[in-house]
């Protein structure tokens, strides 16, 4: 399968290109600055979802990967920004979107999220409520 790996520089993005390459993927790995990226047979794209085209990047791919958060930058808005860019982009094009975030807007109990719950880590608050923005853009 030829995947697009959105995010391959990053601890989770990597992890999922290292996996997919020992399960004999095609990866192509998009990432802002290439330099970072440490994984070897891998077509590296150099990409900039403010700037660049996903459907143009990840041409020939059958699925794209998305491991991003806002957490580097600080800039969260972009997770919520980059799901409705992504359906925008890729829609008609046959690549497929596997949307990889966390677990903080899912419920743990009926109509209770698990970022509303009192143990939740208060440094991870604002990268969950990015994510669960992402899902509800999916949703709808």
């Amino acid at each position: 399968m030829k995947l697009a790996v959105l995010g391959a520089s990053g601890w989770i993005g990597s992890h999922i290109t290292s996996e997919a390459l020992t399960r004999g993927h095609q990866v192509n790995v998009l990432v802002r600055d290439a330099g970072k990226v440490t994984q070897d047979n891998v077509t590296v794209t150099e990409f900039d979802l403010t700037k660049d085209d996903i459907a143009n990047a990840a041409a020939g791919s059958d699925v794209v990967i998305v491991a991003i958060g806002g957490r580097a930058l600080g800039n969260h808005e972009i997770v919520a920004n980059s799901a409705q860019q992504l359906l925008s982009a890729l829609a008609g094009t046959g690549i497929r979107i596997l949307w990889v975030g966390g677990a903080g807007s899912l419920e743990v109990a009926p109509g209770v999220t698990l970022i509303s719950s009192p143990d939740f880590p208060a440094e991870y608050k604002d990268e969950a409520r990015a994510q669960g923005e992402a899902l509800e853009v999916f949703r709808t």
